[in-house]
């Protein structure tokens, strides 16, 4: 690439100046496509939703995408709750019902997402808040796969709820 000016110093402060904007491009593109491998599997676009005052539960959430064979998260755990545990919500009418499953399958060829609304992690018996912008890692246990730490996220999701309740809410009922 050649740039031709009248005033050479500007043409240098210009390549470097785009030098930095194209290394600063390809940064960004890296880290919003980050994915973490293990085995078969593709995990990515991991997060947790914040905390408000007084809350000791959230909900985790990832995709995982399987180019092997078939698979299953058997569990998941981190350090700083007492218990993460797999769930399943589900409309039934106007009543969600909210529940724990043992495994969640992660078909061949499949991408599985634990999203609002659907399969989660639920995390319970927090030992601290989690704000805006913290991140929780998270271990994740598969049937083939093995064993992977993932850190996730905090950040809230604008994806809606079922009836207007939010995903915390489901441990009063």
């Amino acid at each position: 690439m050649q740039f031709y000016f009248l005033n050479q110093p500007c043409a240098g402060i210009l390549r470097k100046a785009l030098g930095i904007f194209l290394l600063s491009a390809t940064s960004l593109t890296a880290v919003s496509a980050q994915q973490v491998r293990i085995g078969t599997l593709a995990l990515q676009n991991q997060y947790v939703k914040p905390t408000i005052s007084g809350q000791t539960t959230t909900a985790g959430y990832l995709a995982i995408s399987n180019s092997g064979p078939d698979d299953k998260l058997l569990s998941a755990s981190t350090s700083l709750a007492n218990t993460v545990q797999l769930h399943f919500m589900s409309m039934h009418g106007d009543v969600m019902k909210m529940s724990e499953v043992q495994s969640i399958d992660v078909p061949s060829g499949k991408t599985v997402e634990l999203k609002p609304g659907a399969h989660h992690l639920m995390i319970m018996g927090l030992k601290k808040p989690i704000k805006e912008g913290d991140s929780l890692k998270i271990k994740l246990k598969f049937e083939k796969s093995g064993e992977v730490e993932l850190a996730f996220p905090a950040h809230a999701s604008s994806a809606p709820t079922p009836t207007g309740m939010g995903h915390h809410d489901h441990m009063a009922m």
